[in-house]
């Protein structure tokens, strides 16, 4: 299965497990992460970058903290590049 990231209205993400972008939105209603009708945005993670996401963020909503955090890794933001 794929990664996929998910964003609602109101600032909450999530990173879902699931092979589709529809399967990972009913996966996260269906867990109670996400309010299904609150549904924004969503993209599959790139394969090459799945290494970077820990298991521990999957499945469950991120702080905002969180999600600026791993978007910035994912863009290879140069702080986490050059080991800092």
């Amino acid at each position: 299965m794929r990664l996929w990231w998910l964003s609602f209205k109101g600032g909450t993400t999530v990173i879902m497990r699931a092979e589709t972008l529809l399967h990972a939105r009913l996966r996260a209603a269906a867990d109670e992460v996400a309010r299904a009708y609150l549904f924004d945005v969503g993209f599959q993670v790139d394969p090459e970058f799945e290494q970077i996401i820990s298991d521990d963020v999957i499945g469950r909503t991120l702080s905002r903290d969180e999600a600026a955090d791993l978007r910035r890794r994912l863009r290879g933001d140069a702080r986490y590049s050059s080991g800092r």
